[in-house]
């Protein structure tokens, strides 16, 4: 599944969309509604949408670093301008909704997800294999002109040690990043709650 988002920094535009297979953000839901307030910055209406800036909105709101909309952002302003109704339906998203606390404590990542094959094109007849431990069954023929050299990261990953929460120290598990969080089927032990695009709105 792939979906479209809109204002992200990695776009040539923030008019342009970007296609992820999926995208994290931080959610804030406030506990008394009548306490919060996030006051916009002075002219951000007026650049993204030609209107008057929102002030003093009640409500959830998003941390989102990848986007030029400010940080943090109305939730229903985030929504719309991210991922607009008007998109197709086969470029909606679909939300998995998951705690902080369960977050911190369940999710485990050892960025085998950013690895990449370093793939070279040889002579006809030239197979050169330097990784011995690549299974059997992804690797080329030999005649092929394609040999997987070695592995990297498909961007510079960060400095900071991979994360391991609390209950999975000790399990053996080097990722369930993408088997139980990116994952948008209710699939078992899974976390969160997946929500549909279209009710995502009310619920927050």
């Amino acid at each position: 599944m792939q979906v479209a988002l809109f204002f992200q920094k990695a776009a040539r535009s923030a008019r342009l969309p970007v296609v992820w297979d999926y995208h994290v953000i931080l959610l804030l839901q406030p506990k008394d509604l009548n306490l919060a307030r996030v006051v916009r910055e002075p002219g951000i209406g007026e650049s993204l949408e030609g209107g008057p800036p929102a002030q003093n909105r009640a409500g959830s709101y998003v941390y989102d670093l990848d986007s030029y909309l400010p940080s943090p952002c109305p939730w229903e302003d985030y929504l719309e301008l991210t991922f607009p109704s008007s998109l197709l339906p086969e470029y909606q998203s679909s939300f998995r909704v998951i705690s902080a606390k369960i977050y911190l404590d369940s999710f485990v990542s050892d960025r085998s997800h950013m690895l990449v094959k370093n793939a070279r094109e040889l002579e006809d007849g030239q197979v050169e294999l330097d990784d011995e431990d690549m299974p059997h069954d992804e690797k080329p023929d030999i005649g092929s002109k394609v040999a997987f050299s070695t592995l990297s990261y498909s961007a510079e990953p960060p400095s900071y040690e991979p994360l391991c929460g609390a209950l999975m120290a000790g399990s053996g598990i080097g990722s369930n990043l993408m088997s139980h969080f990116v994952c948008m089927e209710a699939t078992p032990g899974s976390f969160g709650e997946v929500i549909e695009w279209q009710e995502i709105r009310s619920r927050f």
